[in-house]
């Protein structure tokens, strides 16, 4: 099984690439029914995009973006997560949720970000039905969905549970303070549009990094007037100045982190709760890293990021959980976990309703160990679980 392994980014060197070319013929034709005609001409005269507008535009955009044209996990798509390999991933969750949400009274909610086709919420509203009646029946379950081909997919997915769910098309549409009980996302902070930095070893200087049109490849591209010191930018990279590589790299995860911190806004009382591919500050200065850990995915493979301008490739970074953690503490939230995925989910297996005398069947079992793994999601996808108290 090909999964969306974070520890690919190892064999991706991207320093001095350029994308593909223009006058392709094949490239030609895949640019005409893309994003050429909206993102040429805005980089003509040597005009240079910022790499997270281009981002955007690749993974965003209404009709021509990554994820607005066909349903993109699984096996015919370009990665899988942890709800691909089957429902025991939702269920655990599920029991987590329900254990956590019995110390609440009254009406609860649960609110998804980043649901794709449905299939965290339809597991997890499952077995909150089968094993967890009474919670079932005080809870409301949100998903944040902009994309209207998305919603019908995810209300035919849910149909069983109607009435149940709610959709809101962003974050922001929920008010501040309105929310008891958890609000929770699956590989939803790497998807965000990141800025790309490069540092200037001469200069001792950070410049921000976009996409520019020479000699009809896309490159990258310094952008102008950009240039910050390296306490601006990282107070930990400030101590390394002197022996940072020139051109080593670096992603701000500024739309990730005003996510969360508008999250723990929305809270009342209850849980943030993330679960992705991430990793602790030091893992992002390691001299090996130098090359930042921006990458692209197709056909479950790691590719160049410049190809994303047809629309036809995802674009990721692996999470700076630390920072997202700050976040929620300066939000007041306090940390409950923070570790390891397969931590987590052995632990729940232990404390939930499918663990405890009955052993799992053999799917589930199978299903956990793809879960647990450490050579496969076990190590390298992290849950963060954050705090408020009413």
């Amino acid at each position: 099984m090909n999964l969306k392994n974070p520890g690919q980014e190892e064999g991706f060197h991207r320093v001095g690439i350029s994308g593909p070319a223009l006058n392709d013929q094949a490239t030609q034709n895949t640019f005409a029914r893309s994003l050429q005609k909206l993102i040429t001409p805005q980089l003509l005269g040597d005009k240079v995009m910022p790499w997270e507008e281009f981002m955007r535009l690749a993974l965003y955009h209404p009709d021509l973006g990554y994820y607005s044209t066909k349903p993109r996990v699984g096996a015919r798509g370009d990665f899988f997560t942890s709800v691909s390999v089957g429902p025991l991933f939702g269920q655990l969750l599920a029991d987590w949720a329900a254990m956590r949400l019995g110390d609440l009274s009254g009406p609860v909610q649960v609110v998804e970000a980043g649901a794709d086709q449905g299939l965290l919420a339809s597991d997890a509203l499952d077995h909150w039905r089968d094993r967890h009646p009474k919670l079932y029946a005080r809870l409301s379950y949100l998903i944040l969905e902009p994309r209207e081909a998305s919603q019908i997919t995810q209300q035919a997915k849910l149909q069983t549970h109607s009435g149940k769910v709610v959709w809101h098309q962003r974050l922001e549409d929920l008010g501040d303070g309105t929310v008891r009980g958890i609000i929770w996302s699956n590989e939803l902070l790497d998807a965000f549009a990141v800025e790309v930095w490069r540092w200037n070893q001469t200069a001792q200087l950070w410049n921000k990094q976009g996409v520019r049109l020479k000699n009809d490849q896309l490159e990258w591209a310094s952008i102008e007037g950009t240039a910050r010191a390296a306490a601006d930018l990282s107070p930990f990279a400030a101590g390394l100045a002197e022996v940072l590589q020139d051109g080593f790299q670096m992603e701000r995860q500024v739309e990730a982190i005003q996510w969360w911190k508008t999250a723990a806004q929305k809270l009342k009382a209850g849980w943030l709760m993330a679960a992705d591919y991430g990793e602790s500050e030091s893992h992002f200065w390691q001299p090996e890293r130098s090359q930042g850990t921006l990458r692209g995915y197709r056909e479950h493979r790691v590719c160049d990021p410049f190809t994303a301008i047809d629309g036809e490739t995802d674009l990721t970074t692996t999470v700076h959980f630390d920072l997202i953690s700050e976040t929620g503490s300066s939000a007041g939230l306090t940390t409950e976990y923070y570790g390891p995925q397969r931590r987590f989910l052995m632990d729940q297996v232990a404390a939930s309703s499918l663990g405890g005398n009955t052993p799992l069947g053999s799917g589930q079992a199978r299903a956990l160990i793809t879960l647990t793994s450490p050579d496969q999601l076990g190590n390298k996808f992290k849950i963060l679980v954050q705090k408020k108290t009413e």
